[in-house]
This record gives structure tokens, C-alpha cells and sequence, in this order.
């Protein structure tokens, strides 16, 4: 089993390209190129342009502004093989791999550096509200190199990576496939609605499965993490209408070793539920500043919530989706009653982005309700105030 963090990966590679062609890979210098990459996925996303030329233009418009005469194009091929071999850990995937290891199943990790000397070393350990898991040393594998696992290993791929990532990570897989089994399942645990579509383009639907999770990870060291938070137990299944039952290995394992989990039918209604949450919550909480608990606690934020609920609500079922609760209002009371007071003092993982000056998700949770708003014909001035806001933000990084 395998977990990427691919925002990590991502600036080690663009680290090595920039520095092997004469240039610093400082601060200014990487947030530079991520602004004009991050504009020209925007201009993508619109269908301004298409990604062949997204790929070659990123370095070619870097070029003009830090100067420099590369081949845009073996750049980007350059930054594409480093990109390939990054891998490291979220602190999330190093939890769930601890978990299926206490269970008794063989796990590996693709790491690099620190994480991958202290897990050869030192073995892994899951601490916190779930209780503690230690695996020692040699009770996981962990590579740096892809080609070092046999073919045919692997039965499930965990990806929970930013969503940002699901093209490379989709492309990294199929290029990769032969380490999976015959009947080897992805399982993207990510937030967001539509992560599936770029796996989609390699793999068969019987291979593409989708977790909802509602669980808080801080990694306290390279090799040890601590759930946080707690709320729900994990829900695996199919967006496709297949049966369940492939993910019912998964989740017995999760469950056996302490971090419940259930094979669910109702994944689809599960990640709907977690949109209206995320979406509600993150882009508000990161243009505050504040954890989500202390936007409950003012009448003009929660009036704010109440609006952005409403038009999440509308998007959904005019897009034909539904949750586990018939309309806004009905959400309201277990949001205000339950899910807000459960994760009071957690910051979201927007803000989390935003103070440290990385790319945020906001276009696959809050750039989801306007695209599916504006296909239907849905008005959602709320949460295209909260998007706008969001964008300058990291524009102005």
C-alpha cells in the first residue's frame, strides 16, 4: 500500500530542476513559478488553453520573468521524471499505513530523506484519541524507488494527496500499474467532489474507489503521527454503483486496528455531506484567520454559513445529488448541534495553505458548487465572494 504527499514532492522536484539550470530555489523563486503555474490551470479549468500548452508554457513564462534560454519543453519533461520519483508521506497516509500494519497486513512506503531513515530505523507509530500503534523496525517496507517493489504486489493504492495533485498522481499510477494485482484497487481519501475523474482516464471504474474521512492527523515526528480529531468512521465505497464488497478487507483491517471503518453504499451521499461542511467552513475560516469553532460563535459569520448552506444545498440537487439531510435547514441543526462543536478548534486545511503559502483545493470544493451552480442555473453569490477572496489571497502570496 502506498500514500502521496504530493505538495511535498512537487517542490523537491521543482528544487532540482530549478537549481541543475543555474537557478535559486528559494522562497521568491518557487512561489514565482507556482504563481504562473497556478494561473495557467485557472486559464485551463476555463478552457482557455489546453494542457499541452499549459505544461511547456509554465517553464517558458518562468524564463521570461527570472531570464534563462532552456528548452521550456525538456524542462518540463525534466521537472515531470523528478516529479515521478518524489515520494513522500502525509501525515495522514503515515497513520493509515500504521493502522493496516497493527492489522497484521503488509504495508509499504514510498518516503525519501528523513522519513525514509526513520522508518527503516525506527520503525512506525500511530498515537492519540484512536489509541497507539507501534510497528518496529522491519515491520514495514519503505522504498524510495518505485522499481524496488515486486509486480503484482500491491491491493490497494491510498491516495490522499491535495487534490491538486490527481493529475500527476493518476499519471504516476499508470505508468506504474504493474505494481498492482490483477484486481489492485486505487482509493482516492481526499476532499472535494470530481477527484476521480483524472484516474478514470486510465482505470476501469472497478478499479477507482473513494473514501469520505472526517479524522485530524498531526505528524509529530517523521515516523510517529497523532489523530486529533475524531468524529466519524471512515466510509469506503463506489461513485459507480458497484457493491461494496471490495472495500470490505479495507475496512475490516481500519476497524480491527483501531480506526473504525465501514464498506458504504452511501459514499457519493458521505462526500456530499463533506462538501457541505468543507465549503461552509474552510474558504470562511481561511479568509478569517480563524478555527472553525469560533466562526459558530459570532451571529454575522453564522449568518454567512446559513447563506453559503442554502446555496450549497440548491447546487446539489439541482446537479441531481443528494446528502443524508433533505435540505439546508435540516443540516443546520446537526451542523450548529454536532459536526461544528466535534471539530471546534480545528483550522482548516485552507488556512492551513494559506499561512503557509501553498495552492489551496478551493477549486475542487468551493470551484465545484460554482461550476455545477452556473451549469444549472443555480445563483451563488456567497460562495463566489468566498472563492474571489480565497484567489486573491494566494495571488498574493
Amino acid at each position: 500500500m502506498t500514500l502521496f504527499d504530493f505538495e511535498r514532492s512537487e517542490q523537491e522536484a521543482l528544487r532540482q530542476v530549478l537549481e541543475s539550470r543555474g537557478y535559486t530555489a528559494d522562497e521568491e523563486t518557487v512561489a514565482l513559478y507556482l504563481k504562473i503555474n497556478g494561473a495557467l490551470w485557472e486559464a485551463n479549468a476555463r478552457g482557455e488553453i489546453d494542457q499541452d500548452f499549459l505544461t511547456v508554457e509554465r517553464f517558458a513564462a518562468f524564463m521570461r520573468v527570472k531570464g534563462g534560454e532552456h528548452d521550456p519543453r525538456q524542462f518540463n519533461r525534466d521537472y515531470l521524471e523528478a516529479l515521478g520519483a518524489g515520494c513522500y508521506l502525509l501525515p495522514g497516509a503515515e497513520d493509515f499505513c500504521r493502522t493496516l500494519a497493527g492489522a497484521g497486513c503488509r504495508v509499504s512506503f514510498l518516503a525519501r530523506g528523513a522519513t525514509l531513515e526513520a522508518i527503516r530505523s525506527g520503525g512506525v507509530k500511530r498515537t492519540g484519541l484512536l489509541g497507539t500503534v507501534e510497528i518496529p523496525a522491519g515491520g514495514v517496507s519503505a522504498s524510495d524507488d518505485y522499481a524496488s517493489f515486486p509486480l503484482a504486489t500491491f491491493d490497494y493504492v491510498l491516495v490522499c494527496a491535495k487534490t491538486l495533485a490527481n493529475d500527476a498522481i493518476s499519471r504516476a499510477l499508470d505508468a506504474h500499474r504493474r505494481m498492482l494485482k490483477a484486481d489492485g484497487k486505487i482509493v482516492l481519501l481526499q476532499n472535494g467532489w470530481g477527484n476521480d475523474a483524472p484516474y478514470r482516464r486510465f482505470f476501469a471504474p472497478e478499479q477507482v474507489w473513494n473514501a469520505r474521512v472526517i479524522t485530524g492527523f498531526q505528524r509529530t515526528a517523521p515516523n510517529v503521527s497523532e489523530v486529533t480529531v475524531y468524529t466519524e468512521p471512515v466510509l469506503l465505497g463506489s461513485l459507480y454503483g458497484l457493491p461494496s464488497a471490495p472495500m470490505e478487507p479495507l475496512a475490516a483491517v481500519l476497524s480491527a486496528s483501531g480506526l473504525p471503518a465501514e464498506a458504504s453504499g452511501q459514499v457519493s451521499r458521505a462526500l456530499w455531506a463533506k462538501m457541505v461542511y468543507n465549503c461552509t467552513l474552510n474558504p470562511l475560516g481561511a479568509v478569517l484567520g480563524l478555527p472553525y469553532g469560533a466562526l459558530g460563535e459570532c451571529a454575522e459569520t453564522r449568518e454567512i454559513m446559513d447563506e453559503l448552506m442554502d446555496e450549497i444545498f440548491a447546487v446539489m440537487h439541482a446537479a441531481g445529488y443528494d446528502t443524508f439531510w433533505p435540505d439546508a435547514a435540516s443540516y443546520r441543526e446537526a451542523f450548529y448541534g454536532k459536526l461544528l462543536p466535534d471539530t471546534y478548534h480545528h483550522n482548516s486545511s485552507t488556512l492551513q495553505d494559506i499561512r503557509a503559502k501553498r495552492p489551496t483545493e478551493i477549486g475542487t470544493l468551493t470551484g465545484v458548487i460554482l461550476d455545477l451552480g452556473k451549469k444549472h442555473g443555480v445563483p451563488t453569490p456567497v460562495n463566489a465572494t468566498l472563492y474571489r477572496l480565497i484567489r486573491g489571497l494566494e495571488k498574493n502570496y
